[in-house]
């Protein structure tokens, strides 16, 4: 099994930041060429394009996590909407990727619902 994940399996995920808001969907994958530094460009929710580096990836699965809270350009504030609804087996609380079928996320504890 390969520990590599293809542009085709990246492209189209969505992103969540720390604070479990939707950033948007992963467009395509970039590298610079001169530091080998790999980024994702992200399509975010408001309809911008951002680059987000590798090294702020928390986890990436179902969806990729972020390790902090991104604000968007031409967002002031969160939107008055619902808490967005993380994929199953993903921990509310640290973002880790349970099985679905979890009762208790097996990395902090806390109660799957």
């Amino acid at each position: 099994m390969s520990k590599f994940l293809s542009r085709e399996k990246m492209a189209g995920k969505q992103v969540i930041d720390a604070e479990g808001m939707i950033v948007g969907n992963v467009k395509d994958i970039a590298v610079d060429i001169e530091s080998k530094e790999i980024a994702f460009k992200i399509a975010t929710r408001v309809g911008t394009e951002i680059d987000v580096v590798s090294d702020d990836v928390s986890q990436v699965g179902d969806v990729i996590l972020l390790k902090k809270a991104l604000e968007l350009p031409g967002v002031s504030e969160a939107p008055a909407v619902a808490a967005p609804t993380l994929a199953p087996g993903v921990c509310p609380s640290c973002g880790y990727a349970n099985d679905p079928a979890s009762k208790f996320c097996i990395k902090c504890g806390t109660l799957m619902k």
